[in-house]
């Protein structure tokens, strides 16, 4: 097992992304902090974890409040002793089709206080225990706006590109303790948050669910959706030795889509 005698923390662990890290970390041996301002989600989440014959705790937490997040780490040490692993997926979706004249204001900064304040405020928590032990894996959730523009979607893609910038410099400064910092950018991931992306942006557009549908798959090398357990896999592999002499980076799961040159709807 890769993750044997771990602990990880995961943000967002209810849902979507956040649940398959979760139960993929469980798999392979870890006991798993779940951290969620949905607690029965999570508290769901747990359950399944402890059917595999492996430790979960779930703890309702705020990342963007410094004060809440603590109390879940402290909980989380006093439960299982020490934290080895932070996989951040906690985000939200903001705007969508709006051009940023369009954009209001109170709604740009909705995004980036979950996105961009609330990984900063994860990472900060957790850092001192990490250097205390001198070893520690944290992977931030960015996405492939980070590293692109990315049309209608202002706010999405401005605390895309700040995580990258938190995560880099982070990386800078602690892997001299052990600690390791990265990132995955996920691509236009199948699930639950991307259909209701492409019903509003298709409204908008005056095209059919189907028709943004095609071009967003179309958007991709493999001609196909990213998904939820490909983003599992990469995040299990930066928490784990397997990735050892990798920090500082940021890994794109896009299908080829940052390499084939992207969505093409405007």
């Amino acid at each position: 097992m890769k993750l044997k005698g771990k602990v990880a923390i995961v943000t967002g662990a209810g849902q979507g992304i956040g649940k398959q890290v979760s139960l993929a970390f469980a798999r392979e041996g870890a006991k798993v902090a779940l951290a969620d301002l949905n607690i029965e989600k999570i508290n769901e989440v747990k359950e399944e974890i402890i059917s595999m014959g492996t430790e979960s705790i779930s703890i309702q937490a705020d990342i963007t409040s410094e004060e809440s997040f603590n109390k879940m780490v402290e909980k989380t040490v006093k439960y299982f002793g020490k934290i080895d692993i932070l996989s951040n997926q906690a985000g939200c979706i903001g705007p969508i089709a709006s051009p940023a004249q369009n954009v209001k204001v109170e709604d740009f900064d909705s995004v980036l206080e979950i996105k961009v304040k609330g990984c900063f405020i994860t990472n900060k928590v957790v850092l001192p225990y990490m250097i205390s032990q001198k070893s520690g894996s944290i992977i931030n959730n960015s996405g492939t706006a980070g590293v692109r523009g990315y049309p209608w979607r202002v706010a999405y893609s401005a605390a895309q590109w700040a995580v990258i910038g938190i995560t880099k410099t982070i990386a800078l400064e602690v892997g001299r303790y052990g600690v390791r910092v990265n990132a995955i950018a996920p691509g236009a991931v199948e699930g639950d948050r991307m259909k209701k992306i492409i019903t509003e942006t298709a409204k908008a557009k005056g095209m059919t669910y189907k028709e943004l549908e095609d071009i967003f798959i179309d958007g991709t090398a493999l001609k196909e959706w990213p998904r939820e357990e490909e983003m599992a896999s990469l995040a299990l592999f930066l928490a784990s030795n397997d990735s050892r002499a990798i920090t500082g980076q940021v890994i794109l799961a896009d299908k080829g889509w940052s390499v084939y040159g992207g969505y093409k709807y405007d």
